[in-house]
């Protein structure tokens, strides 16, 4: 049976991509047990083969089944700990480390396909640093079918060649660049950076010219969180998504001082009211249910090499200097732990909130070092989503 491409969304945290078909033609009778398993549960679930589907819900129900059946459909990839900006709530170390000194890219490309994992997203720091070599590495996981999101402040942009700009309109589903300000003088100001804003616009255009498919993104800060109708109408503008980001969350060196930028927590009900859809997040079936996706549907790989089940969740469960991908993801009792963290295990499990809450164990891990001890920050816009939502 060939696996046609039924769904294909480029926007949101983890888009599915359309490359099913390319994957697994009709001739092929070599079809990993894991991908027989997948179409046979989304036949089970009435969205194989699907006709014009509503794309949340069939979105939701194919994360769900990866989930529960540990199949990692994403991965994040960290190139690069550098950049030329120097955002002030930016969780970079800026060490210069890179990951394809220390592992082979394609060693593990073929460790990820293998893994069925159907989608990668380039990150660092800032990847166009790397000039010419992260095209080629954009080439080379182009060549195993993944479909490829890219992260960028995209101050480098207009520099690029002709060839690589339409290289990533042939080989990359999704560009997302970061939004700060709508004022050039603030936006230098928080990124320290000269042009910063007209960079971002000029990377837009660019892509627009070449059809590479992009998008914004905006980490809610104390300087911003006033102006989301002007961010918002800003990207409008541009004729481009704009999605919101929060919390803000500790470097990786430890370093807490960027959570001084964090809107204050009286504001979060009007915030909340004017980036997402109020009302109930999570209705957890019973206390033994799992809290998060981290380490189910996805895996993160840092710029080092180390393994993790997500980066908001920076406890490593495996290296790849030491041993591969697929061993990590099958064999790490540390990933396991992560997998079967429950709500039952957190305070969260008998807070009246619980419904209203995105709580994040690996935030909590990163605030309180322990998963199970929620940080304020989420309790309290939990309360605010929950008080905004009983007043609409």
């Amino acid at each position: 049976m060939a696996l046609s491409p039924f769904i294909s969304i480029v926007e949101g945290h983890y888009p599915i991509i359309d490359h099913f078909s390319k994957l697994f033609p009709e001739s092929s009778n070599e079809i990993p047990t894991e991908v027989g398993n997948l179409i046979n549960g989304l036949s089970d679930l009435g969205i194989y083969p699907a006709q014009e589907p509503d794309f949340s819900e069939t979105h939701a129900a194919f994360v769900e089944y990866c989930a529960s059946n540990l199949i990692p459909i994403s991965a994040h990839i960290e190139l690069i700990d550098q950049c030329n900006m120097r955002c002030e709530y930016c969780y970079c170390t800026f060490t210069n480390n890179r990951l394809m000194k220390v592992v082979s890219l394609r060693n593990l490309a073929e460790q990820l396909r293998k893994l069925n994992v159907f989608e990668i997203t380039l990150t660092g720091g800032e990847v166009l640093l790397l000039g010419e070599e992260f095209f080629a590495i954009v080439s080379m996981f182009y060549e195993y079918d993944f479909s490829i999101v890219i992260l960028s402040n995209g101050s480098l942009f207009s520099a690029i060649s002709d060839k690589s700009k339409q290289q990533l309109a042939e080989q990359t589903t999704l560009m997302r660049f970061s939004l700060h300000d709508t004022v050039s003088k603030t936006a230098d100001e928080f990124t320290n950076f000269h042009d910063s804003l007209l960079g971002l616009v000029e990377a837009v255009r660019i892509c627009k010219e070449y059809g590479i498919n992009c998008s914004l993104a905006c980490t809610l800060t104390k300087t911003n969180y006033q102006k989301i109708q002007e961010l918002k109408d800003f990207a409008e503008g541009l004729e481009v998504s704009l999605g919101f980001g929060y919390p803000i969350v500790p470097k990786y060196n430890g370093d807490r001082s960027s959570l001084t930028l964090s809107p204050p927590y009286t504001a979060w009900g009007d915030i909340l009211a004017q980036i997402e859809e109020l009302g109930p997040l999570q209705h957890f079936k019973d206390e033994s249910e799992w809290i998060c996706n981290a380490g189910r549907d996805r895996i993160a790989i840092g710029f080092d090499g180390k393994v993790y089940s997500c980066f908001a969740w920076r406890q490593a469960v495996g290296d790849l200097r030491n041993e591969s991908l697929t061993n990590i993801w099958f064999n790490s009792p540390l990933l396991d732990r992560i997998r079967n963290f429950a709500i039952g295990m957190a305070k969260c499990g008998q807070c009246s909130f619980r419904d209203f809450c995105s709580v994040c164990p690996g935030y909590n891990w990163s605030l309180t070092g322990n998963p199970t001890i929620p940080d304020s920050s989420y309790c309290c816009i939990a309360e605010h989503r929950m008080t905004a939502s009983m007043s609409f």
